[in-house]
């Protein structure tokens, strides 16, 4: 659709949630029309109650958490990363055939892959991480992450030494307004009980 002229582009802050802006949006115009969740059919959940998730790191460990959260219906994977690019060709296929099959569909091709993981982060649609990449790189990865807005789920050990655990915990403390931190055993209680995958991202260590 070409730009009438008459439209102004907006620089969106990335720091305001998806719903806050929609519904703020749809104060401000009055251009929305809200629809019954249910129309939609039993188990739809809305794109803004929907969490997208990068996988960074994709060794065995990933392969048994990326299995997790395809299982959910209120999460989505929708990036992964890492520097092997047989491992990202692997965890690409194997993703988007889960989708395809949920979906009844022949193929889907939502998921895309980087080498480089902080241009995953630089991704504005990615609210969430999941590392599993070598221990001496959870620390930092996880700072990056957080740096960038990103809520992170990560594997233990959460860091390498002392020194990076400093450095964590005072970044997880000034980003704590806007990304949450969660450590490896969080997620066995998670999957233990019913619990909605958009409340994991409010827990703290």
């Amino acid at each position: 659709m070409k730009d009438s002229g008459n439209i102004k582009k907006t620089k969106i802050n990335t720091k305001v949630s998806r719903r806050g802006f929609i519904t703020k949006t749809a104060l401000a115009t009055g251009a929305i029309t809200i629809l019954p969740r249910h129309i939609f059919g039993r188990g739809f959940v809305a794109p803004s109650d929907r969490v997208n998730i990068g996988f960074i790191g994709l060794g065995k460990q990933s392969r048994g958490l990326a299995n997790n959260f395809v299982g959910a219906t209120n999460s989505q994977i929708i990036a992964a990363c890492d520097v092997w690019s047989t491992k990202n060709e692997w965890f690409k296929g194997a993703v988007n055939k889960i989708y395809a099959d949920k979906r009844n569909q022949n193929s889907y091709n939502g998921v895309t892959t980087y080498t480089n993981y902080k241009e995953l982060l630089d991704r504005n649609d990615i609210d969430a991480v999941v590392i599993a990449t070598p221990d001496h790189w959870h620390a930092i990865q996880a700072i990056d992450a957080m740096k960038a807005g990103k809520d992170v789920y990560c594997e233990k050990p959460l860091t390498h030494n002392i020194n990076e655990g400093i450095d964590l915990v005072k970044t997880a403390k000034k980003q704590v307004k806007y990304c949450k931190l969660v450590v490896c055993n969080v997620l066995t209680k998670i999957l233990e009980e019913p619990v909605n995958l958009l409340e994991m991202v409010t827990w703290e260590i």
